[in-house]
């Protein structure tokens, strides 16, 4: 039987607001006190829509129940395809959910509660849900019913980014704190079956990102012609090419290592919280790659180099802001990886500095084209571009 189409369910506007760039919003409500078994009653029935953040292919709801005492936070998806996202119908979105809960549930306790079928949606004023399951099965899922992914709404302010530009988070202490935790997650994550361990499937993935890649440059230098894009493109990409090329052996044999990883480790997926009496910091991981297993299945190298780029990216952004530490992004970022690589008890791999400056590209053309947020993709391509002497350095040795 045909699957159900999102369209055909429900009519999302195109006009929605984005989802990225949204480290702003404002609502800092918690639902902290709150334990899952207390929630059911609270996420059954019909939702207040206070705001909607859009992406390609998902939609993020902050809601209040009736009695606007339980703020939440809903993700659904909705239908969109491209050589990334195939969210087309609603049997794909809901095993997307699925992916993503069982994943996240285990790197933010508390904070993913269940997921629920969503029985009305029409008027994007309000949302009615269903009851909430909170250990869901894909045969405990309603035919041809649309679910969202149902949250704890957290307070923004506790979101890494946010205390990276407020200047909260930055010191070597910090750094070594973000690497035990990280370590740590990666010490136990699940083996990759095998047809997802292999080295087609990097270059597919590296075929796909020189292409989002070249088409976010070239827009770039319609927008800003006084600027040469062309020259340190080539560059960057002459460098990897030659890198991936020449090192194909060293990938194949790192393929062994290949796990079910967060895929999308960036700050603003990353929430810091302090537990009373002593205040005591915990991370939570947030908003895992569930779409696409060749994006989730990766070398646990690949996954932090996402957040060691990343992460140098925003410090640079801070020091420009008028939040310089005491060490520079590229040291803080050193110490970051060091302490990560010892806690691990393993040696930096010459993968990693590719995986970095392909972690940049990436972000280059998830800024550019899909986000439109032109001057931070600007920065990240300033991160690419910082990073190609040293891979081209590691090569030449």
């Amino acid at each position: 039987m045909r699957s159900t189409s999102l369209s055909e369910q429900f009519a999302i506007p195109p006009n929605a607001e984005s989802f990225f760039g949204s480290a702003n919003m404002h609502p800092h409500f918690t639902a902290n006190h709150l334990l899952p078994q207390d929630i059911q009653g609270h996420v059954r029935g019909r939702h207040t829509i206070t705001h909607t953040l859009r992406s390609q292919a998902t939609l993020i709801l902050f809601v209040e129940s009736q009695d606007a005492t339980i703020p939440l936070c809903l993700k659904l998806w909705h239908a969109f395809e491209n050589d990334i996202y195939v969210t087309s119908d609603i049997d794909t979105c809901n095993s997307y959910t699925l992916n993503g809960f069982a994943f996240n549930r285990r790197h933010a306790p508390g904070v993913y509660l269940g997921i629920a079928p969503i029985y009305h949606f029409q008027d994007q004023q309000s949302i009615e849900l269903g009851e909430l399951l909170t250990h869901p099965q894909p045969d405990q899922l309603e035919k041809g019913m649309l679910y969202a992914l149902v949250m704890k709404r957290l307070p923004q302010n506790w979101r890494l980014d946010h205390q990276i530009y407020r200047g909260n988070f930055g010191t070597r202490e910090d750094m070594r704190f973000l690497a035990t935790t990280i370590a740590h997650m990666h010490q136990n994550l699940e083996h990759a079956p095998p047809h997802l361990g292999q080295l087609n499937i990097l270059q597919e993935k590296w075929n796909l990102n020189k292409s989002f890649f070249n088409e976010a440059i070239a827009q770039l230098q319609q927008i800003f012609p006084e600027h040469d894009f062309a020259t340190p493109q080539h560059m960057i990409l002459d460098t990897m090419e030659t890198y991936f090329h020449n090192h194909s052996a060293h990938f194949q044999q790192r393929q062994v290592f290949t796990r079910r990883c967060h895929g999308d480790l960036k700050v603003n997926n990353l929430w810091l919280t302090h537990t009373p009496p002593h205040q005591t910091q915990h991370l939570l991981a947030l908003d895992c790659i569930d779409f696409k297993d060749e994006f989730a299945y990766i070398d646990p190298m690949s996954d932090i180099a996402m957040l060691a780029m990343d992460l140098e990216a925003h410090l640079i952004a801070s020091w420009q802001h008028g939040q310089p530490p005491d060490d520079t992004p590229e040291q803080l970022v050193d110490i970051f990886l060091t302490f990560y690589l010892h806690k691990r008890g393993i040696e930096r791999e010459e993968s990693l500095d590719f995986y970095l400056a392909e972690k940049a590209m990436i972000q280059v053309y998830m800024c550019v084209l899909f986000e439109h947020r032109l001057y931070t993709g600007l920065l990240y391509f300033h991160v690419a571009l910082q990073h190609e002497p040293l891979l081209r350095d590691a090569y030449k040795k």
